[in-house]
């Protein structure tokens, strides 16, 4: 059996691992806000795992049982040395017993969570990511495994797209079937389900959640003016049917109705009368209101998801069928959802240009302009286009000319498409040959000037004149 002080040091070296393993995960590169989630929920179980051994930590430095400190006691003093060699016989014994158990370093276990490569190589490898877009399973988070991705999809309906928006179908339709209830659409509730003071207390009759005390007891609970309601309901509610009526008229026309006068009946019969339900009446308001209480703040802290959820649902809505199961396909190629992530750094795994908004470009556009395209051109020094029209235009830019006039060539329309300083050269030597042949041409009347005939053969001046007096044309 491993000593206290042994089992403190293991407890100990595990916390000290599992919060290297936390830094670990949190410096490892995410691609997809799947894999954020994956990191985040693998983060929280570690932090959940330091309390606990900490918590058992604290219980054993309390020392309730005096058992750590019998075991100092006995490690100190004149029974230390018969206490070591005890303890080594323990040892020597349990390796007799099991010489083919292998240790296994506790290091081992957390390796898995440190970042794939630290080396060169490994941290230009996201730059340097396939132009295909196809997924580099090398760039997954290195401890993922199926099965881990299979468990965060099932924490998540298909509505909330992994905790993007809230999937509240559910409690509208709950909503919907509640006695009294306005008939709200899915939009109007999203907006106004977290307003509670706008329900009269007769139909807050459900079971919620608890918790609050301090807005109750000093009357601040937001909707729960217990006077204010009595005065706007008690006067057209009626007990025994457990129904508010908006008129009086209607609440008047009611009581004289069989089915009010059968459940006023069946209320006196029973032990539970009206007088001990309104004594209870406090009681229940007081742990609905304080389940309205916890809902309000979590609709403080979702504030930001129930309006991305109002906008999502507003956009479905517009889409047409096709559209959807578009949607639905492209959902797999996903982005980082972190609004502090993109103000740092822009993800763009692509490498796509950038647009005006300063943002990348659609995916579809870049491949209608062929951006994919590499155009090198050596007389710019290796200098890389990208796209045909970039290229093009680059021939008429101050970078292409001032190279050509290095070169000693005039930068003319003859040499669009040129781009190895060979072939320019070669292309002006011809230019410059055929530029002196024309020149001499310009010098020689006789060779220069064009003549043609009644049949329209064209002739020069010298050969035009020599037919002519042979009296052939």
């Amino acid at each position: 059996m491993e000593s206290i002080i042994e089992q403190q040091r293991i407890a100990f070296e595990e916390i000290e691992r599992l919060q290297q393993a936390s830094v670990d995960l949190y410096l490892q590169p995410v691609l997809t806000h799947k894999d954020n989630l994956l990191r985040e929920q693998k983060i929280s179980h570690f932090v959940d795992q330091i309390q606990k051994l900490s918590k058992t930590q604290l219980e054993v430095y309390n020392d309730e049982s005096e058992k750590r400190k019998k075991e100092l006691t006995d490690m100190s003093g004149n029974s230390a040395f018969k206490e070591f060699y005890s303890r080594l016989d323990d040892i020597k014994h349990h390796h007799k017993q099991n010489p083919f158990l292998v240790a296994e370093p506790m290091e081992l276990e957390y390796l898995k969570y440190k970042r794939i490569d630290t080396s060169e190589n490994g941290r230009h490898k996201i730059d340097d990511k396939d132009k295909d877009n196809k997924p580099d399973e090398s760039l997954k988070l290195s401890f993922a495994t199926e099965q881990d991705y299979e468990q965060l999809e099932a924490m998540f309906s298909g509505e909330e797209v992994l905790g993007r928006y809230l999937d509240l179908n559910v409690q509208h339709t709950i909503y919907l079937n509640l006695k009294g209830a306005s008939k709200l659409s899915y939009i109007d509730y999203l907006k106004q389900f977290g307003a509670f003071e706008r329900y009269p207390q007769a139909n807050k009759n459900a079971n919620y959640l608890e918790q609050f005390e301090k807005d109750w007891k000093s009357g601040k609970a937001k909707g729960w003016d217990l006077n204010q309601q009595q005065e706007k309901s008690n006067d057209l509610f009626c007990t025994p049917c457990n129904k508010l009526f908006q008129t009086e008229s209607t609440f008047k026309n009611h009581l004289g109705g069989r089915k009010h006068k059968k459940a006023a009946t069946k209320v006196l019969s029973t032990a539970d009368n009206p007088g001990n339900q309104k004594a209870d009446l406090p009681h229940k308001h007081e742990n609905i209101a304080r389940l309205e209480y916890i809902i309000r703040e979590y609709i403080q802290v979702l504030k930001k998801t129930i309006q991305n959820t109002h906008e999502n649902v507003e956009r479905k809505q517009a889409l047409t069928g096709n559209e959807r199961d578009q949607e639905m396909q492209e959902e797999n190629i996903e982005i980082p959802d972190s609004d502090e992530d993109d103000e740092e750094h822009i993800y763009n795994p692509l490498k796509l240009p950038l647009g005006w908004d300063g943002k990348p470009i659609p995916y579809w556009l870049y491949k209608l302009h062929g951006l994919g395209v590499e155009y090198p051109c050596e007389i710019c020094g290796n200098y890389i286009y990208k796209g045909r029209k970039a290229f093009d235009r680059h021939f008429q830019e101050a970078r292409h000319a001032s190279n050509m006039r290095r070169l000693g060539i005039t930068n003319t329309r003859q040499f669009h498409d040129i781009t190895k300083i060979d072939d320019a050269i070669k292309l002006w030597e011809k230019v410059k040959q055929q530029s002196s042949m024309l020149s001499s041409a310009v010098a020689n009347p006789e060779t220069f000037e064009e003549f043609e005939d009644n049949e329209g053969n064209v002739f020069n001046k010298k050969t035009y004149e020599d037919l002519k007096r042979q009296g052939l044309i």
